[in-house]
C-alpha cells in the first residue's frame, strides 16, 4: 500500500509542476483546460511508475520524496511566483474537476492535508524499511 502512496505522491508533484508550467503559457492556458493537463499527466505518471518501478527504484523514490517535493515547489515558485502559488494549484484542480463553485480554501486545505499525510506515510515507511534491514 505504501508503494502506491509513494507513487501517487511523487507523481502528484511532477504533474502539478507540469500543469503550472503549462498554466504560465498564456496561449496554451487560453485554449486548453490546464486542469486536464494536471489530471492527465498525473494518471499517466501513476501508470508508468506502477508498471516500471522496481523494488530498488521504489526505495530510492521514497528516500527522495522530500527532495522531489522541494524541487517541484522551487520550480513552481520560479515559474509562476510566490503570490500566485496559493491560488493557481487550487484553480487547476477546480477546473479539472469542473467544480468552479468549490472555494479555493477548501481545495488548499485538502491539498495541504494530502501533502503532509502523504509525506508522513512515506517517511514512516522509509524509517521502518531502514530499521528492518
Amino acid at each position: 500500500m505504501l508503494k502506491g502512496v509513494t507513487i501517487l505522491y511523487n507523481s502528484f508533484w511532477w504533474a502539478m509542476t507540469l500543469a503550472l508550467i503549462c498554466f504560465s503559457n498564456e496561449w496554451l492556458q487560453m485554449r486548453i483546460n490546464t486542469g486536464w493537463i494536471f489530471f492527465g499527466s498525473w494518471l499517466l505518471l501513476v501508470l508508468l511508475l506502477t508498471r516500471f518501478m522496481t523494488r530498488r527504484l521504489y526505495l530510492i523514490s521514497g528516500q527522495f520524496a522530500f527532495f522531489n517535493a522541494v524541487g517541484c515547489f522551487a520550480l513552481s515558485i520560479f515559474v509562476i511566483g510566490w503570490q500566485r502559488l496559493s491560488i493557481v494549484p487550487a484553480s487547476l484542480i477546480r477546473e479539472g474537476l469542473h467544480q468552479t463553485t468549490l472555494p479555493f480554501s477548501v481545495i488548499n486545505q485538502v491539498l495541504s492535508i494530502w501533502l503532509v499525510v502523504g509525506g508522513g506515510l512515506i517517511a514512516v515507511s522509509n524509517f521502518r524499511s531502514r530499521s528492518t534491514e
